[in-house]
């Protein structure tokens, strides 16, 4: 081969090396509203957008919706489901506090008082102790003038440590920007849902169904 040939050869490896890794989007064919879609199961597009790889659990759809004359979709989460044919697993789209999860949920569950080695919730108090048979006094640990029970000084304590709070308030702010808008539209929208399913399906098997305001349709990522 000589040189010419490696270079054209050089050439065109390259470009199908770009045609690769450009992002596949595919539509869906509805009368009213152009949909496309395109998947994002890497872990690091995905902790790019989010800042986070979502414990690699979920997959991303990213969607551009654009209404045509000048009719008026309503978009929900419910609209949308991501189905896995190898193992029939199927999601709709999740919320993004449903994302973040329990670390996002346990945030204004209160404080708790240290007290001589004893943990109490401030907010109700906790009786222990005086069960018949037991020749024992009933006890009351964590009444609410914030005092524990045992001697010592006593101080408040956050259920979560200022670290975890802001990464878990970080997660919830980047997911529901980057969502895509729900509600009324007559404009093109464009945003992310967040499917619960295995990141390790491969495209040829996974499909996204519609069925919302402007029909039902499908579109199979082969």
């Amino acid at each position: 081969m000589n040189r010419r040939s490696l270079i054209v050869l050089a050439v065109f490896s390259g470009l199908a090396l770009v045609a690769a890794d450009k992002p596949v989007w595919l539509a869906m064919e509805l009368e009213d509203v152009e949909i496309r879609a395109r998947l994002v199961r890497d872990a690091e597009e995905i902790a790019a957008l989010v800042g986070g790889d979502l414990d690699r659990e979920f997959i991303l759809v990213e969607l551009e919706v654009k209404p045509l004359y000048n009719t008026n979709v309503i978009l929900t989460r419910e609209d949308f489901e991501l189905h896995a044919f190898r193992n029939n697993e199927r999601s709709s789209a999740a919320s993004p506090d449903q994302v973040a999860g329990e670390s996002v949920l346990v945030l204004g569950k209160g404080q708790v008082t240290r007290s001589g080695g004893v943990f109490s919730e401030s907010r109700e108090p906790v009786i222990v102790g005086g069960a018949p048979g037991t020749g024992t006094q009933p006890k009351v640990l964590g009444n609410p003038s914030n005092r524990g029970i045992g001697g010592g000084t006593s101080s408040t304590v956050s259920i979560e440590t200022e670290a975890e709070t802001r990464s878990a308030a970080t997660l919830l702010d980047r997911l529901g920007q980057q969502e895509l808008p729900m509600g009324e539209t007559r404009t093109t929208v464009r945003g992310y849902l967040y499917f619960q399913v295995n990141p390790k399906h491969g495209p040829k098997t996974l499909s996204l169904n519609y069925d919302g305001s402007a029909g039902e349709s499908r579109i199979a990522f082969k």
